[in-house]
């Protein structure tokens, strides 16, 4: 239909029989451009536009043009069919094209009518990663045609429009508040961390894999900030970052990295007579455990008991302090009560408590552990004798409790806090991140935790105390030091074992609270040593090349590798093109890959490290070098080692060389998603 005289009088005529409508099913038009035309296109018409909401829901804030607004839109289109679109968001002009399937509270009553009705949805999952028109930021934007258009037809659409808008107004409220506060980007990244955190806490263990460069480990950070906090924080304060290394480990896979590292092992030692020894040490994740089990069994005491040991812990704490020595201050020379053994405190840390003992020629120091003193105090504030201190802590015979005994009276005669800054800790969720984790052997690393680990032998606080109560059987592991320990560790305390169990110490399992994420190049060779017994005891999940471009949106800031923050905003486009028609073009058969040999948004954010600047800005013109200089020194390298093997690699003709070119946005070498050639234009 063309754009003239006669077509925009018809044109006018129909837009006030719909007009009048949209008023008898309590909607109201806010505005309208029937005066003149909207767009000059073969598929527009002049005066074809509509903006108007329902009374009821009040979901336009003003009523000016589109910025800021949430409502409804009809456009009459040349071929007589009417094109409805529902808007949401804000944006400097127009929207973004927003993938609105994912907004399913409001998208599944929508699809049904539509079918009922033999009406479609021409657009309503679009490309969240670009811009629409006008630069918009951020929106929903859902495009439903009929297949005729009059005013019969439209007056049953809106009548199916009110029920939808009645049933789903509480949904497209929500979803307009978020839009409000969020970008669209933003809304993707929390939608993508939500499916990944869902399916963390449904498996207890993921890996995310996929190309170089995709932002894995920093996804994975993100994750655990938002099991930790609730929400991704972008900043932590001091308190929160404290918060966030206690329940957030992070560790990277080598060849190299073993068992002694990740589990338990014999490490030196220096005697303060000078000898060298060697003693056992909890590993990195063994460690990170006990900590989420500390949380998960004092989660479920009660107040009481949790204040009265937190009170303990602290006047242990002060003591610690005060009679720390380093041997020659006579003030701080502490005596057993029977023996009159004379020894002092020489070292502390959260687990034990390191005395020196001079004038016993055959154990000159002696470790105590700090749990067990703690589990005396808190059982009375006097003892009469080593003999209940024995009990006390669960053991019969044993001489660690002569200095046990020594320093709980000690403590005891400080007097008894009854003022603690400590309260009851909730049940927090604890991530531990495994960086690189295929680059490690895995029998060598985890050993008999391949049956830790495993989801369905996470250890609950209902199975703990049924243990302890009931000396009901739960399946655990003992470590493969279990012979070494003379005393229970934690895991043994928690199962009921006592300190005189000494064939049954040195237990290990994974606290339910404990979760494991991964990460991992698909193209790494490495990948192929992961036996199927690790991998069944992991859920999988891809992170794309083209899902990392997300990070360019974080800010267009960029570190320039000597700590200067570069805007970009000006060559953002130019890059996303770079990289989408590379990507595009490693895609083409020719080069006999695949989408695992992509390349990842993070390789693209070095050309920070070589742009032109002015200031903290980018110079809005020719950046040939630094992109240049981008593939020479980052690019070229890993997609060479891609290439190796192949024929005809260098030259002018070779692969290399059509990548490269792929990469310059040659017009020659254009590449749609598929990975075909574009025909030149």
């Amino acid at each position: 239909m063309e754009i003239n005289e006669e077509n925009q009088k018809k044109c006018v005529k129909v837009v006030g029989e719909i007009k009048k409508i949209l008023e008898l099913h309590n909607f109201e038009v806010v505005t309208d451009n029937s005066a003149k035309p909207y767009r000059e296109r073969k598929n527009s018409i002049s005066g074809e536009m509509l903006w108007f909401y329902s009374k009821a829901s009040k979901n336009w804030p003003q009523s000016t043009d589109a910025k800021n607004r949430t409502g409804y839109c009809l456009f009459l289109r040349a071929d007589e069919v009417f094109e409805f679109q529902l808007r949401c968001g804000i944006s400097k002009i127009g929207y973004e094209k927003f993938d609105a399937v994912k907004f399913q509270e409001v998208m599944d009553n929508l699809n049904e009518i539509c079918d009922n009705q033999g009406w479609k949805i021409d657009k309503s999952v679009t490309n969240s990663l670009k811009e629409g028109p006008g630069n918009s930021k951020e929106g929903m934007h859902v495009i439903i045609a009929s297949e005729y258009f009059d005013s019969t037809s439209f007056d049953h659409f809106v009548e199916q429009l009110d029920i939808w808008n009645k049933n789903n107004i509480e949904s497209f409220n929500k979803y307009k508040d978020l839009v409000k506060t969020k970008t669209a980007t933003e809304i993707i990244m929390a939608e993508k961390l939500n499916e990944i955190k869902e399916l963390l806490l449904n498996n207890h263990n993921i890996i995310l894999h996929g190309a170089p460069g995709t932002g894995k480990t920093y996804l994975a950070k993100e994750i655990a900030k938002t099991l930790v906090f609730g929400n991704c924080k972008e900043k932590l304060s001091d308190e929160e970052q404290k918060q966030f290394n206690e329940q957030c480990g992070f560790i990277q896979f080598h060849q190299s990295y073993d068992y002694t590292d990740f589990v338990e092992g014999l490490r030196p030692k220096n005697d303060r007579d000078g000898k060298i020894g060697f003693e056992p040490k909890d590993g990195i994740f063994k460690r990170f455990c006990i900590n989420a089990l500390k949380n998960l069994v004092d989660s479920n005491k009660n107040e009481e008991e949790f204040e009265k040991e937190s009170a303990w812990s602290e006047k242990c704490n002060a003591f610690l302090e005060e009679y720390y020595s380093d041997g020659d201050e006579d003030d701080k020379i502490l005596e057993t009560e029977s023996r009159k053994s004379k020894f002092y405190i020489s070292g502390y840390d959260d687990d034990s408590i390191l005395i020196a003992i001079p004038k016993n020629e055959k154990k000159a120091s002696l470790k105590l552990n700090r749990r067990d003193l703690l589990n005396a105090l808190k059982k009375g504030d006097q003892w009469d004798s080593v003999e209940k201190m024995k009990e006390a802590i669960g053991r019969k015979i044993h001489h660690e409790a002569y200095y046990l005994f020594a320093i709980a009276n000690k403590i005891s005669s400080m007097g008894k806090s009854t003022n603690t800054s400590n309260t009851k800790p909730q049940k927090g969720t604890y991530i531990f991140i495994i960086d690189e984790i295929n680059r490690g052997e895995m029998s060598k690393i985890f050993g008999e935790l391949f049956f830790s680990i495993d989801p369905g032998y996470r250890v609950s606080y209902d199975e703990l105390k049924k243990t302890k109560e009931n000396s009901e059987c739960l399946t655990t592991v003992q470590t493969q030091y279990a012979n070494l320990q003379e005393t229970n560790n934690d895991f043994d305390r928690e199962l009921g074992i006592s300190d005189d169990e000494k064939d049954n110490h040195g237990h290990f399992f994974v606290p339910e609270n404990v979760y494991i994420i991964g990460t991992m190049n698909d193209i790494d060779r490495s990948v192929e040593s992961m036996d199927f017994a690790m991998r069944r005891r992991f859920a999988f999940k891809e992170v794309t090349a083209e899902q990392s471009q997300a990070m360019f949106d974080n800010g267009t800031k960029w570190n320039n590798g000597k700590g200067e923050e570069i805007d970009v905003s000006s060559q953002l486009d130019n890059i996303k093109q770079r990289m989408n028609n590379l990507n595009n073009a490693i895609l083409n058969k020719d080069f006999n890959l695949n989408s695992s040999y992509q390349i990842g948004g993070a390789y693209f954010l070095k050309f920070a490290n070589y742009c032109k600047t002015d200031g903290d800005k980018v110079v809005d013109g020719d950046q040939t070098d630094a992109f240049n200089s981008l593939w020479t020194n980052h690019l070229q390298c890993i997609l060479r080692e891609y290439l190796r093997g192949m024929d005809n690699v260098d030259g002018d003709d070779g692969l290399l060389k059509k990548l490269e070119k792929a990469y310059n946005l040659d017009p020659e070498y254009k590449y749609n998603e598929k990975g075909e050639k574009e025909p030149k234009t």
